[in-house]
């Protein structure tokens, strides 16, 4: 595998179990943020030759930053995530999302669903 879709794992890994943590404990006009700067340099230190490492650290701090997110399905088939991960983007999965307001003047009944 590339470096580039080792990073693209690794990233929406984090992402999705953060978007989780925000819908099922957090109020939405609160934010979570993610950093990359760890995973890109663990892999950049499997490089063997260091222009390739330093190539890698500045497309991880510069580049890496503008993608975009695609959503995939819970549901989602291998080929699927082959698919979106030919495309060079990171991606969303969630599984099993709970949401409920965790205020006691709230009326809001925990939901859950595995549809979309």
């Amino acid at each position: 595998m590339s470096f580039e879709t080792n990073v693209f794992d690794l990233v929406s890994v984090r992402a999705s179990q953060a978007l989780k943590n925000l819908l099922e404990n957090k109020h939405l006009y609160q934010k979570v943020e993610i950093t990359t700067i760890d995973i890109v340099e663990a892999e950049a230190k499997k490089e063997a030759h260091p222009m390739l490492a330093t190539k890698h650290r500045y497309w991880g701090t510069n580049e890496l930053p503008k993608k975009k997110f695609a959503l995939v399905k819970p549901q989602a088939t291998g080929a699927e995530i082959a698919l979106v991960r030919s495309m060079q983007t990171p991606y969303l999965i969630l599984h099993h999302v709970s949401l409920y307001c965790r205020n006691k003047g709230c009326v809001i009944e925990e939901r859950r669903s595995r549809h979309w």
